[in-house]
């Protein structure tokens, strides 16, 4: 379920920017960066677990810690642009990156935290603008 609905988060997200794109190159408004989140009322749990204790055979965990988050980052490398052959747009030196490059992150969210995750929620503006230049 997360899967098609960070997918359908992306596309939307996508489509706002390029589609919001000629409005601020024509107003030379300065650059804008969207963030996709899901914002749920779910609470949010991290699985860690040592690979080397899942039983081959059956597939089971014997041993598993669980921790509550107030949000994980999902990544996700489905994207409905095309993939880009000029890497080096993207600053990429070599082909295994590319795939990296188109990776999304969806950020989601328990409801109760979503005020301190907008308020603690921190990007370095520098490397946009550094991407930024370079496209």
């Amino acid at each position: 379920m997360l899967e098609r609905t960070a997918g359908e988060i992306i596309s939307a997200t996508e489509a706002l920017a390029t589609e919001e794109a000629p409005l601020a190159f024509a107003n030379h408004e300065e650059i804008k960066v969207y963030f996709s989140v899901i914002v749920t009322t779910a609470r949010l749990q991290v699985c860690t677990v040592d690979t080397a204790k899942i039983n081959i055979e059956d597939g089971t965990i014997d041993e598993s810690m669980h921790e509550e988050r107030p949000f994980i980052r999902f990544r996700k490398q489905l994207s409905t642009a095309p993939a880009r052959n000029d890497e080096s747009a993207f600053g990429i030196d070599n082909e295994r990156a590319l795939p990296s490059a188109k990776e999304h992150v969806v950020f989601v969210v328990n409801s109760k935290n979503f005020l301190s995750f907008v308020e603690q929620f921190e990007f370095n503006e520098n490397r946009v603008k550094y991407l930024w230049r370079r496209s």
